[in-house]
C-alpha cells in the first residue's frame, strides 16, 4: 500500500489507503510471537531507503513497521492513510466507478466512497488463517492453534508441542517452542532448503541472486526461442551445478540427516516459501530439542498426532503452520468474483497485476511471491501508476489474455505444483522486473564492459535499483 500510494502521488494522482490497523505495516503490525523477516534486511527494503544500522539482520515486526513509517514520512504520504478502517465490500457501479463500503472500526459506522480505480494491496497473506481439519481434530484434549495466533511463548512452557508445516512460521514456532517446551516434534511433509550467506567460498547474492544465477533455473516465460533452446541444451550442466551446491550446503550448514531436504534445490528456487535461517533452528535440531518428522498427518488423537509412518507424536499443543486463505475474493460481488478466478494452482492475471476481464482493478503485492518483496511491489506500483496516469497505453484484452496463457503454460511445464504457483516469481525476479521496466521504456542495461558485467552479476538487492526506479517514476510513453 505504501509503495503504491507513493508511486501514484509522484504521477499527480489522488490516492486513499484504507488500513484496518492503527499504523502501516499490514501483518507486521500484529503477527505471531517472535516473527521476523525471513530474509536479511538488505533484501527486504524499498530502493529509496535503508534500514538503520541499529536494526539486526532479520528485522522484527516493530522494526519493519517503524521502517514503513519512515518511508511514508519520506514520501510525504501519511495523510493518504485512513487507519482503523476496513473495506467490507467493493461494488463495480459502472465502467469507471468503484463503490467501496468502508467500516470505521472505532465507531462501527459504515460509509460508501467512490473511486475510479481499485488497487488491492493486501499482500500474499490475508487475515484469514488456513485451518486444516484433520481427522479426529475434535477429539484432541489439548490446544490447537494456527501459527499466526500465539502472542506469547508461554503457551509452549513445559508442554509437548507438535508443529505442522515447513514454512517460515512453522520453523519459527518449532524454534521458539524448543527453548521452553518439554518436547518439540516438527512435522513437515516437505523439508525445505536453508539458504546460507555463502555457498562454499562464493557469496550467495552476486553469484546466485543475480541474472547469472537465474540461468540455472528453467527459462522465463518471455524468453526468446533461442534462449529457451540454450536452457534445454545446458540442462545437464545446470543439474550438475545444483547437485554440487546441495552437497556443499549440507556440509557447510552441518544439517542433521533427519532435517535433510527431500526436494531438489532447483525445485526450491521455484517455490513461494524460500527462507534464509538464522541458524538457531538447525542448532535445535542438532541438539535434539526439535525432532523433524518428514511425514504426513493421518489422524489427530486425544493426546497425540498419528503420522503416515504409523508412529504417534505425543502432544499437548498442536501448531498449524498451514498458511493463509486468499481474502480478497470476499470483497467482490458474484459478477466480479467470477472473473477473478482462483484456479487450483493460483490466480493468473496479466503481469500479476491486471485481471484482463475487469477494468480499473489491479493487484499490487497481492498476487506475487518474490525474494525481494518491497522492490518488486515498488516496480509494480510505478508500472501501474504510469498506466493509470495515462502515460502508457493499456494492452487490449486479447493481448492480456494471450500473455496470461503463455505464463500459465510455462508455470505448469516447469514449476512444481503449489496452490499459489501462478503468483511465484522468486529466482526470475530479474526477468519480471526487466519486463515491467521495458513496458515503461526504461532499460536496465547500460553500455560498456564493466556495466555489462554488473548487469550479469550484480545481486538483486533493492538499493542497486534506486536510480532505475527514479528514472521509471518520470518515464512516459504518451
Amino acid at each position: 500500500g505504501s509503495a503504491c500510494c507513493s508511486a501514484m502521488k509522484k504521477r499527480g494522482l489522488e490516492c486513499v489507503v484504507f488500513e484496518k490497523h492503527e499504523r502501516a505495516g499490514g501483518l507486521w503490525v500484529d503477527n505471531y510471537y517472535g516473527a521476523t523477516v525471513q530474509l536479511p534486511k538488505f533484501m527486504y527494503e524499498y530502493p529509496e531507503i535503508r534500514f538503520g544500522k541499529e536494526v539486526g539482520t532479520f528485522p522484527s515486526m516493530t522494526e519493519v513497521c517503524d521502517y514503513v513509517d519512515n518511508f511514508n514520512a519520506m514520501q510525504e504520504i501519511q495523510s493518504c492513510f485512513r487507519f482503523r478502517t476496513m473495506v467490507k465490500k467493493a461494488v463495480k457501479e459502472s465502467d469507471s466507478v468503484w463503490a467501496l463500503h468502508v467500516e470505521d472500526m472505532e465507531t462501527g459506522a459504515c460509509t460508501v466512497e467512490k473511486f475510479s480505480w481499485l488497487v488491492v494491496c493486501t499482500g500474499m497473506f490475508s487475515s484469514k488463517p488456513k485451518m486444516i481439519e484433520f481427522q479426529g481434530s475434535e477429539s484432541f484434549k489439548g490446544t490447537i492453534i494456527h501459527s499466526s495466533e500465539y502472542r506469547s511463548a508461554s503457551i509452549f512452557n513445559e508442554k509437548k508441542v507438535v508443529v505442522i508445516g515447513s514454512g517460515k512460521s512453522g520453523i519459527d514456532a518449532a524454534k521458539t517452542a524448543s527453548m521452553i517446551a518439554d518436547e518439540v516434534v516438527h512435522v513437515c511433509r516437505t523439508r525445505m532448503w536453508s539458504m546460507p550467506k555463502k555457498v562454499g567460498p562464493l557469496p550467495l547474492a552476486p553469484v546466485f541472486l543475480s541474472r547469472f544465477g537465474s540461468l540455472l533455473l528453467p527459462p522465463y516465460y518471455l524468453d526468446s526461442g533461442p534462449v529457451q533452446i540454450l536452457h534445454t541444451l545446458f540442462r545437464p550442466l545446470k543439474l550438475v551445478v545444483a547437485l554440487l551446491m546441495e552437497v556443499i550446503m549440507l556440509i557447510q550448514l552441518n544439517v542433521p540427516y533427519s532435517a535433510w531436504p527431500n526436494i531438489r534445490l532447483a525445485e526450491e528456487a521455484l517455490r513461494s516459501n524460500t527462507t534464509m535461517l538464522d541458524g538457531k533452528y538447525l542448532e535445535a535440531v542438532r541438539n535434539g530439542k526439535v525432532q523433524v518428522r518428514k511425514h504426513q498427518v493421518e489422524e489427530i488423537k486425544p493426546s497425540s498426532v498419528k503420522l503416515s509412518d504409523g508412529t504417534d507424536a505425543e502432544a499437548d499443543v498442536i501448531v498449524l503452520a498451514t498458511g493463509w486463505e486468499h481474502g480478497f475474493q470476499e470483497l467482490f460481488e458474484t459478477d466480479i468474483a467470477e472473473k477473478v478466478v482462483m484456479e487450483k494452482d493460483g490466480l493468473y492475471i496479466y503481469k500479476n497485476i491486471l485481471p484482463p476481464d475487469i477494468d480499473r482493478l489491479a493487484f499490487v503485492g497481492s498476487n506475487i511471491a518474490a525474494l525481494t518483496a518491497p522492490l518488486t511491489v515498488t516496480i509494480q506500483s510505478v508500472w501501474l501508476a504510469q498506466l493509470i496516469a495515462g502515460h502508457r497505453m493499456k494492452p487490449t484484452i486479447a493481448e492480456m489474455r494471450g500473455d496470461v496463457e503463455k505464463l500459465k503454460a510455462n508455470r505448469r511445464r516447469y514449476w512444481p505444483f503449489e496452490e499459489c504457483r501462478g503468483a511465484v516469481v522468486q529466482g526470475h525476479m530479474f526477468g519480471y522486473c526487466d519486463d515491467l521496466l521495458n513496458d515503461m521504456s526504461v532499460s536496465t542495461k547500460r553500455g560498456g564492459f564493466i556495466n555489462w558485467l554488473e548487469y550479469l552479476f550484480k545481486p538483486n538487492l533493492p538499493t542497486f535499483w534506486k536510480d532505475i526506479v527514479q528514472e521509471a517514476h518520470v518515464a512516459r510513453k504518451l
